[in-house]
């Protein structure tokens, strides 16, 4: 991995596999590492000279698995196929969030916009090559992560109102906007 932590640990092993010793190695970050890590903070540093991609309500995303997409307008619907060929939502992408097969493991994903919407497409390649970027996408990540989890809290609950009411929920979390 290219990216060059704080910290970093190594365990050597004997020749059976046993772990034998730990080594510890600890940097400090100087102040142009940090202006390097903190440097990716705002939106348009996710675009950079990127082309933005636009899709229309219904279009079927095309998904690379060596690209992310970031999405800057617009709302994407995130599916896979049940066990009956029945349509699973597994999440939904709102402005400011990524998404991607690079970040799933399912075998069927599929993104379709819910909106018209505008995506950037950064390669993984580039993110795992630069520390910046790949800093300011842990939390990006992260936010996918935790909304996934929502929804599997709100498919394990039993009750049918439970589960609409759950949902509705997320959707005001995720997506809502306040009216007067």
């Amino acid at each position: 991995f290219l990216y060059e932590s704080p910290l970093t640990v190594a365990i050597s092993y004997n020749n059976q596999g046993k772990a034998q010793t730990m080594r510890w190695l600890l940097r400090s970050i100087n102040e142009s590492k940090r202006a390097e890590l903190v440097k990716i903070t705002k939106d348009r540093d996710f675009d950079g000279d990127r082309p933005i991609h636009k899709y229309s309500k219904g279009d079927t995303i095309p998904l690379n698995t060596q690209v992310i997409w970031y999405v800057r307008q617009g709302l994407v619907k995130l599916t896979t196929l049940g066990e009956t060929s029945e349509e699973v939502l597994v999440g939904l992408a709102v402005p400011g969030m990524v998404f991607g097969s690079y970040l799933t493991s399912l075998h069927t994903y599929q993104a379709t916009a819910i909106s018209d919407v505008r995506l950037v497409a950064i390669d993984v390649s580039e993110i795992l090559a630069s520390p910046a970027l790949s800093h300011a996408f842990l939390p990006k990540i992260n936010q996918r992560l935790q909304q996934t989890e929502s929804f599997l809290v709100i498919s394990g609950l039993r009750r049918v109102q439970d589960r609409l009411y759950g949902l509705l929920q997320l959707l005001k979390r995720e997506i809502g906007e306040k009216v007067a």
